[in-house]
């Protein structure tokens, strides 16, 4: 960012002597290759601690402006003894790699790069007004698109903006006036995966795990004449031989993995992620045929309706305590949609 110094050095009638270090990020074992085009001095520099190779370099094709398609400027770094042919081998060109283009005024630079190890452009009265040397006055972050041209003189890319990519739309979540775009019992919902979150329903008292208590239609279990269940119980993973009540809730797993040796499938036991599904009739006995995904005469699934009425009802209607985050029937529901942009007709 600029700051009102470097901006009355710009437009002074002696202005301070400004250049252009590129830093090119190849990946976490190579790091950074930094450039800088060798106009201003002869030598590498040191920016921040960092060495800039002196390496002629060409940058065109920038600019901004508020229509039209997004610029795609070009770059021109000198292979100097196949410099830029070394880093790019087996690296995919650096296509979608991050390259930062950045101009400093000279007083920015580091005094070791100075006979005395000291700044002169920057002066000894402004030395002490401004610490660190005062920021960068401008900084602009590219992808590399494609490599339009190597030889043994030169590298050439094709750059383009971060917003500028294939299959990307801004905003990245959809606007729904009516439906949450939140994974039930997933990232932005977090039902049943919060700490000290207890709900009270019946007389049960449920604790972290986020109880069932309506199915995808909103239809309460409790109490309900669609279901006949008085009360409702955790009974933890589902096991096939036991036989459950009505009101009783279990996890069913997603994750499986084969066991070569016994030639069948197994739950694996490192992830627990799954569905819940709740008994309405006593006495179903769970085995290989009656696995609650399968068997809707005896279960039915814990699903949300991802309506703001079904936010309401898990997170305010049989709510006890609340952890720090979620803080009590006040605070406001994890709803992913966004009922503020329902269109509505003005009527006088």
């Amino acid at each position: 960012m600029s700051d009102i110094s470097q901006i009355r050095d710009l437009l002074s009638l002696d202005p301070d002597t400004y250049m252009e270090l590129f830093e090119v990020y190849i990946d976490a074992s190579v790091g950074f290759l930094r450039l800088h085009a060798g106009k201003n001095f002869n030598a590498n520099l040191i920016y921040e601690g960092n060495e800039y190779l002196a390496c002629p370099v060409q940058f065109a094709g920038a600019e901004t402006n508020s229509s039209g398609a997004l610029p795609r400027p070009t770059i021109v770094i000198a292979n100097i003894n196949g410099l830029v042919s070394d880093y790019i081998k087996n690296k995919n060109d650096l296509n979608n790699c991050y390259i930062r283009r950045t101009k400093i005024l000279a007083r920015n630079l580091d005094d070791v790069n100075f006979p005395d190890n000291l700044n002169p452009f920057y002066g000894f009265k402004n030395r002490w007004s401004y610490p660190n040397y005062g920021p960068s006055f401008f900084t602009d972050t590219y992808i590399i698109n494609n490599k339009k041209s190597e030889t043994k003189y030169s590298v050439e890319f094709e750059l383009s903006s971060p917003l500028d990519m294939e299959n990307v739309f801004l905003p990245a979540r959809k606007i729904n006036d009516n439906l949450c775009s939140f994974v039930y019992r997933g990232a932005g919902c977090a039902y049943g995966k919060r700490n000290n979150f207890v709900q009270k329903v019946g007389n049960a008292r449920i604790s972290t795990v986020g109880a069932p208590v309506a199915d995808v239609y909103n239809r309460k279990f409790l109490n309900n004449k669609e279901y006949n269940i008085g009360e409702i119980s955790n009974e933890g993973i589902w096991q096939t031989g036991k036989a459950y009540s009505a009101g009783d809730f279990v996890l069913v797993q997603n994750i499986f993995s084969y066991d070569f040796s016994k030639e069948s499938v197994q739950p694996s036991s490192d992830d627990l992620v799954g569905d819940y599904y709740i008994c309405i009739n006593t006495g179903a006995i769970s085995g290989s045929a009656t696995n609650p995904k399968f068997d809707r005469s005896n279960w039915v699934k814990d699903e949300c309706s991802k309506t703001l009425e079904g936010c309401k009802i898990r997170w305010h209607e049989y709510v006890e305590q609340q952890s720090d985050e979620q803080g009590g029937e006040s605070s406001p529901l994890p709803y992913g949609g966004f009922p503020g942009t329902r269109p509505y007709e003005y009527r006088t």
